[in-house]
């Protein structure tokens, strides 16, 4: 159900996907494979930001890196990370959106995780809009700092109260 979720997202139909996410979720939480059940409250929280729905994504995505934060789970915390980041920007808070952007692509490095076309692109032009919106200084800076973080650090960055 998680792999279908996921792609009702990519077929752009994001309301579909969070109903099949969710029912994924209570199956997998009776079952208690908790590492599956991150994964899929990190897909449900993309979605939700897809759905236009930014409340209650960024709470499925900060209880995704809660509950993961122990799992060593690297790519499913980048895209939780990456998620968050994306409603920093969208609220305008770009210095945390480039900080925890900066995160995500060092993960990405380091672990050498790989990244769809279509989500690099995406991705990209986020960052490109995050940059024009912030002074070239604090961007480069921002980022560093981002890309100087351990995931726990990350993690505990992107669940801080916002200013």
């Amino acid at each position: 159900m998680l792999e279908y979720g996921k792609i009702l997202r990519r077929m752009g139909e994001p309301e579909r996907s969070v109903r099949v996410l969710e029912d994924a979720l209570e199956q997998l939480s009776r079952s208690g494979d908790e590492r599956c059940s991150v994964r899929t409250l990190t897909a449900m929280g993309t979605a939700l930001i897809d759905r236009g729905d930014a409340e209650a994504a960024g709470v499925v995505l900060r209880a995704s890196l809660q509950r993961g934060a122990d799992l060593n789970e690297r790519h499913t915390s980048r895209v939780a990370l990456a998620g968050v980041a994306q409603l920093f920007a969208a609220a305008g808070q770009f210095e945390e959106a480039a900080t925890l952007f900066g995160f995500v692509e060092a993960l990405g490095r380091q672990a050498a995780i790989p990244v769809s076309e279509a989500s690099r692109g995406r991705r990209t032009r986020l960052i490109e809009s995050i940059r024009s919106r912030m002074d070239p200084h604090e961007f480069d800076f921002a980022r560093e700092a981002g890309g100087g973080m351990d995931l726990k650090e990350a993690i505990a960055f992107a669940n801080a109260p916002s200013s």
